[in-house]
């Protein structure tokens, strides 16, 4: 039958109420507990942090800066390195996100220094 799914050991059910709470958990018995259900940390990330840090009404400025770190070749990094030593141990990259039309279309993400060349490229619809 096989072992059950390694993420309900990384802390889900301390978080259970909140993935509940938001409408993302909708398993239960052997599917909730053998990991049928495909749910990503950052779809409840990104409901909690728009919950609790974005004013109901307030309009979204785009494009929306953020920062991609990437590991780098042959080192390790797991949960125990200082911050100190993570920024040795990645390299990060500007980027932004933006709607490709509506504030409710699909997103592009891209490095920050290529939005111009996007635009260009994306041109006007007909």
């Amino acid at each position: 039958m096989g072992k059950p799914d390694k993420r309900l050991d990384l802390g889900f059910d301390a978080t259970l109420k909140l993935w509940k709470d938001y409408g993302l958990f909708s398993l239960s018995g052997m599917d909730a507990r053998l990991g049928a259900g495909e749910k990503d940390l950052s779809m409840l990330f990104t409901y909690v942090a728009a919950d609790r840090y974005l004013e109901k009404g307030e309009k979204t400025e785009y494009p929306v800066p953020y920062v991609l770190w990437k590991k780098k070749k042959g080192v390790r990094l797991d949960a125990g390195v200082s911050y100190e030593e993570a920024l040795d141990r990645t390299d990060r990259v500007e980027m932004q996100a933006k709607p490709i039309g509506t504030p409710v279309s699909s997103w592009q993400t891209f490095e920050a220094k290529t939005e111009r060349i996007l635009d260009t490229l994306r041109g006007e619809s007909i």
